[in-house]
């Protein structure tokens, strides 16, 4: 059974869920939209691709380690030291074409590497 890959937008405004969500909607993903990142929250840390502005981010109570952060990012804004590591950027103000894009190749990154994955257990 394989279940819908999922995007989650953390945003305290709806227009960039909203975009996302006619896009990619129709292609299978589910999109959710959340207004802040925190483990109180309820945003699940296990969606292929998470979609953050930096405006909703409290640096300061972020995870020490990059690894505890949400793999598969693309950050909204200004880069940040806490999130650098492994986000992608997208500097304000940006163009919706380019963040689609770079969410699809995200989840074809996903799907890869979900393929991969099972042939290399069986080497």
């Amino acid at each position: 059974m394989s279940l819908k890959p999922r995007l989650v937008v953390v945003d305290h405004s709806t227009e960039t869920a909203d975009v996302l969500q006619a896009v990619f909607a129709p292609r299978g993903v589910t999109v959710e939209r959340h207004r802040g990142l925190s483990r109180r929250s309820g945003a699940p840390r296990d969606a292929e691709v998470f979609v953050l502005d930096d405006e909703t981010i409290d640096f300061n109570a972020l995870p020490t380690t990059a690894a505890d952060l949400p793999a598969n990012r693309v950050v909204l804004g200004t880069p940040h030291p806490a999130v650098n590591e492994t986000a992608n950027y997208l500097p304000k103000p940006f163009q919706y074409e380019e963040l689609i894009r770079v969410v699809e190749t995200l989840l074809a990154e996903r799907e890869l590497n979900k393929s991969v994955a099972p042939e290399r257990r069986a080497a």
